[in-house]
């Protein structure tokens, strides 16, 4: 092997665990539910051990129970990786509150500790390695990577991702990734976290779709800072699932929306914890 060839060996390791010496460092914020210790177990110990991922911490918000709260604190502190938005609620239309906690929380490490941040859900499978390759490929500044990076607007009309009026007056459309997994540069992420969120919030409100109001904050911060961002959509993601996806016991059956071939990022969603481990024992990186 060239001295060429064993450097390019050695920034992209693939072993499960492998310390990379890339110089992309990666904050992973996993929105999940707060009754899902068992979830949040299992991603510890099988993808979310990969020392790869500069930081992984867990996103959730405050349950309803003022006991399920207190088991949830007991675990935060224990654990050391759970983010408790205590002042908001758990409820689907307030998800989005956890994405912009996520932001902040990465910010408040300052923009030099990491390089991006990557926001996925606890039902879905990270395969870092090819996370942290597909990164090194795109530009390290002013970038919001997902899929498939389209124009959209909020729905209307009353179903799983309707928007009242009283929540978001605008129907303008906006490019965004879906809220599977995404990945922002970290001068993005510093820019929300820091305001850019809240400036386009109608009556203190923020958007109930987490995914369409990032691509409304990214649009923001271009328009204040006169910058042009990279939307890159390499990120494939397929709504076909095969068994085999889940190896080595390849059983398992998909009941994911969008699952399966956003290789460089997600295995799928609604991926079980036993499914979770099954993946890990084969091919999770």
């Amino acid at each position: 092997m060239s001295q060429q060839n064993a450097v390019q060996a050695s920034k992209l390791q693939d072993a499960r665990g492998a310390v990379s010496t890339s110089d992309i460092r990666v904050f992973v914020g996993v929105l999940s539910r707060s009754g899902n210790s068992a979830t949040r177990q299992t991603i510890r110990t099988t993808w979310g051990v990969d020392k790869q991922i500069a930081k992984l911490m867990f996103f959730v918000l405050r349950p309803q129970s003022d006991a399920a709260f207190l088991k949830l604190r007991r675990e935060a502190v224990a654990s050391g990786d759970v983010f408790v938005t205590s002042d908001v609620y758990e409820h689907y239309s307030n998800i989005t509150y956890s994405v912009l906690s996520i932001f902040k929380a990465a910010a408040t490490h300052g923009q030099e500790a990491f390089t991006h941040v990557v926001k996925t859900d606890e039902d879905c499978y990270m395969r870092s390695n090819l996370v942290i390759s597909a990164l090194q490929q795109m530009p390290r500044s002013w970038l919001y990577a997902g899929w498939p990076m389209e124009f959209g607007s909020v729905v209307r009309t009353q179903g799983w991702r309707y928007v009242p009026f009283s929540n978001w007056p605008g129907d303008h459309p906006v490019r965004y990734g879906f809220g599977a997994g995404y990945a922002l540069s970290m001068d993005l992420v510093m820019e929300i976290a820091t305001g850019a969120a809240h400036i386009i919030m109608p009556a203190h409100n923020l958007l109930i779709i987490e995914d369409i109001a990032v691509g409304y904050w990214v649009r923001q911060v271009r328009k204040e800072r006169h910058v042009r961002v990279t939307y890159n959509s390499s990120l494939t993601m397929s709504d076909e699932c095969t068994p085999d996806a889940y190896k080595p016991d390849g059983a398992a059956a998909c009941h994911a929306m969008y699952a399966c071939a956003w290789w460089s990022l997600l295995l799928g969603r609604h991926i079980q914890p036993y499914q979770q481990h099954n993946v890990s024992g084969g091919t999770s990186t």
